[in-house]
C-alpha cells in the first residue's frame, strides 16, 4: 500500500470478508493511536489560540486604559529603570515609550528635581511622603511644567515588591485655572459690593425721605416762630429806644399800645418754649440717626434691636401718603451683637416690603413683635397683604428673584438682607402667617 489510508482500507476489507486471509491488525492500532495524538494536538492548538486571543484582548484592554488615563504614568523596576509609560507622558514630554524604556527615572527629570527622588524606594513605607512636585525633561531637554507625582510600590501576586508606579498630573493648568477662579471670585465680590452699595443707597434714600418729612414739622415751627420773634424784636427795639430817650410818659404809653408791647411780652414765653421744643425734637431726630451709619466697615457692637426696629418702621411709613397702621409689640431693650447700620437696612427693607404688600388694602396693617430666649432674639414682621405664593417661597431669598411687577423691584433687597443676617450668625425665614399675609422671622444671637 502506498499510504496509511490504503492500508487501513485493506485491513478493514479483510476484517469484514470471511474468505480473505488473516491480516495483521497492528497497523490499525497504530493508525488509531496516531489519529488520537493528532486530535489532541489540534485541541491543544485550539486552546492555545483561544488563550492567545484572550491575552491579546487583555493587552488591548490594558493599552486602551493606559491611553485613556489623563494622568502621567511611569512604571519602574526596583532599580528605578523605566519599564512603561503612557500616552499622557508622551503628550507632556514628546518622548515615546521606546525612547525612555530602560532609562533611569532620574534621567527623565530636570536636574533641579532629581534630588527629590533619592528616597523614593522607601516612600511607600511612609505614605505621607509619597508625593513630590517635579519637572520632567521633554524631547528637547527642556523642563516641562510642574507635575505632582505620587509614588507607590508595585507588588506581584505573592505580595513581593517588584517595582514602583508613579502617577501624576501637571499642575500648571490647575494653577492657571485657580488663578482664573480667584480672579473671577474677586470680580464677583466687587460686583456684590457694588450691588450691596446700590441697595444701601436705596435704603438711605428711603431713610432720607422719612427724615425730611419728620424734620419738616419742627423746622417749620421753629422757622415760623423765628419770623414772629424777629417782628417782636423790632417792636421791642423801637419801644426801648423811646424809653432810653426819655419821651413823655403819655407818648410812651400810646406807643406801648400801638406796638402791642403787652401782648408781645405775654406771647414771648410760649414763643420761646415752642422754639426750644422744636429744637429739642430736631436734636432727638439727629440723635436717633447717630448710630445708624450705613457704612459697611462699621465694627460690630451691642445694639438694641427693638430700638432699631422702631426707628426703621417710623422712617419708612413717615413719608407715605397712605400710612399703614403699625403695631409694635417690642421690649424696651433687645440687645444683639452686630452692625447697627446693616441691621437697620434689613429692617427698613422688611418694613418697606410689608408696605408694598399692603398697598391698595382698605386697612393696611403691619405688625412687628419680638421675643427672646435660649440665647437668641426673634423679631417678626408680618402684614395683612395677600401673602407669598407657594412657588415663590423656595426662591424668595435668591438674587434677582422678585415677586413684584417689572420695574417695581430689583430682586436684590431680600437677598442682601439674607446675606447680612447670615453674616451676623443669624437666620432670616419667610412664611405666610396663620391669618394670611407674609411673615418674615429674623433670628439673631443675643449679645453676651
Amino acid at each position: 500500500m502506498s499510504s496509511d489510508q490504503d492500508r487501513r482500507e485493506a485491513v478493514l476489507a479483510a476484517l469484514f470478508d470471511p474468505d480473505a486471509p488473516p491480516v495483521d491488525t497492528g497497523w490499525l492500532r497504530e493508525i488509531f493511536r496516531v489519529e488520537g495524538v493528532q486530535a489532541e494536538l489540534i485541541e491543544r492548538e485550539i486552546e492555545l489560540e483561544r488563550q492567545n486571543h484572550s491575552l491579546r484582548e487583555a493587552q488591548q484592554f490594558i493599552e486602551s486604559v493606559l491611553a485613556s488615563i489623563s494622568e502621567v504614568l511611569v512604571v519602574c523596576a526596583p532599580d528605578g529603570r523605566v519599564q512603561q509609560v503612557n500616552h499622557a507622558f508622551t503628550r507632556l514630554t514628546g518622548r515615546t515609550g521606546a525612547e525612555v524604556i530602560g532609562l533611569s527615572m532620574t534621567e527623565l527629570l530636570d536636574p533641579g528635581s532629581r534630588h527629590l527622588t533619592t528616597h523614593w524606594p522607601a516612600l511607600p513605607e511612609r505614605p505621607s511622603a509619597c508625593e513630590r512636585e517635579v519637572r520632567l525633561l521633554d524631547h528637547t531637554g527642556r523642563a516641562s511644567e510642574p507635575v505632582v507625582l505620587n509614588c507607590a510600590l508595585r507588588r506581584d501576586p505573592r505580595g513581593d515588591a517588584v517595582g514602583l508606579v508613579l502617577v501624576g498630573r501637571p499642575v500648571g493648568e490647575l494653577r492657571r485655572a485657580y488663578r482664573r477662579l480667584n480672579r473671577a471670585h474677586h470680580e464677583l465680590q466687587q460686583a456684590q459690593q457694588r450691588i450691596l452699595q446700590s441697595e444701601k443707597m436705596a435704603s438711605l434714600g428711603r431713610l432720607v425721605a422719612g427724615v425730611a418729612h419728620e424734620l419738616n414739622n419742627p423746622v417749620s415751627f421753629v422757622y415760623g416762630n423765628a419770623h414772629i420773634l424777629r417782628r417782636y424784636t423790632h417792636a421791642l427795639g423801637d419801644y426801648l429806644g423811646l424809653v432810653h430817650r426819655g419821651v413823655d410818659p403819655q407818648v410812651l404809653d400810646r406807643q406801648r399800645r400801638a406796638l402791642d408791647i403787652d401782648d408781645i411780652l405775654d406771647d414771648l414765653p410760649s414763643l420761646v418754649d415752642g422754639m426750644v421744643e422744636g429744637a429739642a425734637r430736631i436734636g432727638e431726630i439727629i440723635r436717633s440717626l447717630r448710630h445708624l451709619s450705613l457704612r459697611g466697615g462699621q465694627e460690630p457692637e451691642p445694639v438694641n434691636l427693638a430700638a432699631i426696629a422702631t426707628t426703621a418702621a417710623h422712617w419708612v411709613v413717615k413719608g407715605l401718603q397712605q400710612r399703614p397702621e403699625v403695631e409694635l409689640e417690642l421690649p424696651e431693650r433687645l440687645v444683639v451683637f452686630g452692625n447697627a447700620g446693616q441691621l437697620h437696612q434689613v429692617l427698613v427693607n422688611l418694613v418697606q416690603n410689608a408696605v408694598d404688600a399692603t398697598a391698595g388694602h382698605p386697612r393696611p396693617v403691619i405688625r412687628i413683635d419680638a421675643t427672646s430666649g435660649s440665647g437668641h432674639a426673634w423679631l417678626r414682621v408680618r402684614d395683612n397683604g395677600p401673602g407669598l405664593a407657594e412657588r415663590d417661597l423656595p426662591h424668595i431669598f435668591e438674587p434677582f428673584y422678585t415677586t413684584k411687577d417689572p420695574g417695581q423691584g430689583t430682586g436684590l433687597g431680600l437677598w442682601i438682607c439674607y446675606e447680612i443676617v447670615e453674616h451676623h450668625g443669624g437666620t432670616l425665614e419667610a412664611t405666610n402667617g396663620p391669618d394670611g399675609g407674609a411673615l418674615f422671622t429674623l433670628t439673631l444671637p443675643l449679645s453676651g
